[in-house]
């Protein structure tokens, strides 16, 4: 995605700090912590972004990881996703990870591509189910909008894959979470210099977070998933990261998940499911 953050002179933040710690907040940590985090990898490139798996069949990350220059949707069948590993470096992780192959992406509608990247919210299904297990298993999300007041209480974390400086090999991709609360809507998008929405946008403030690789990372905070990691300024420390705020997009979601096209080759669905069934049989 290297042609959307020169187009938008914007980049996630870079994690900093010694090997096995960022920022002083939390080490390293093993796939059992994370168990739904996925790597999003493109065939014989490796690792674009982070994702997270909320259903057995349905991925969760950021549109840009997804889209062309023009926005639209990529081949999904030049991807990959991976789960079931902290170290996708490591041929021995490599080899407990299990591997699931999409065969649909889908945008958000409201998905644009200028300086705040509005809805920045993709979905990505599988061609077929992943087996759970204590190592691969689905994030909680909201039952519905979270209030403000709550929300910037609220202990949040975030984690994934993104480039490392100091010691680290340079290729190294070892799952990373960091700690941190949230800010106001007003007070970030004066930091930023940027006109952001609060029912669109969420933004983190602390002294070290997450970059290159990161996009698309869950938000998580009380348990559950409250939205995706978007985009930072230039990689600054000491600036809000953007993320996309997953709580008001949950008739979305329910919705594309419900209504998506069969898995080919099926023949034929048995029938529309309804969004209140979705509701209570979506994963």
């Amino acid at each position: 995605m290297g042609w959307l953050l020169v187009l938008l002179s914007l980049a996630l933040p870079l994690v900093e700090g010694e090997p096995g710690e960022v920022g002083g907040c939390q080490r390293f940590v093993e796939i059992e912590d994370q168990p739904y985090v996925a790597s999003l990898q493109k065939i014989a490139e490796g690792h674009v972004c982070t994702a997270t798996l909320i259903t057995t069949r349905w991925l969760l990350t950021a549109a840009q990881c997804i889209v062309d220059r023009e926005g639209q949707p990529l081949p999904a069948a030049d991807y990959f996703v991976l789960m079931g590993s902290s170290n996708f470096t490591n041929q021995i992780a490599l080899k407990v990870g299990q591997r699931g192959w999409p065969d649909l992406f889908v945008v958000h509608p409201m998905f644009k591509i200028e300086m705040t990247l509005d809805y920045d919210l993709g979905l990505i299904r599988l061609q077929s189910k992943l087996v759970l297990s204590r190592r691969v298993s689905y994030v909680p999300l909201p039952d519905d909008i979270i209030p403000g007041e709550i929300l910037y209480s609220l202990n949040c974390t975030v984690a994934g894959w993104g480039k490392i400086k100091g010691k680290s090999p340079k290729k190294a991709r070892t799952l990373v979470k960091l700690h941190l609360r949230l800010v106001d809507t007003p007070n970030c998008s004066q930091s930023l210099q940027r006109q952001l929405r609060g029912h669109v946008h969420l933004c983190s403030f602390q002294d070290k977070i997450l970059c290159g690789g990161d996009t698309g990372s869950a938000l998580i905070c009380h348990d559950v998933q409250v939205g995706v990691a978007s985009w930072c300024m230039m990689c600054a420390d000491r600036r809000p990261g953007v993320y996309a705020r997953v709580d008001t997009q949950l008739a979305w979601l329910l919705q594309v998940i419900s209504g998506a096209p069969p898995v080919l080759p099926a023949a034929a669905l048995c029938g529309a499911w309804t969004l209140a069934a979705a509701a209570l049989s979506w994963r």
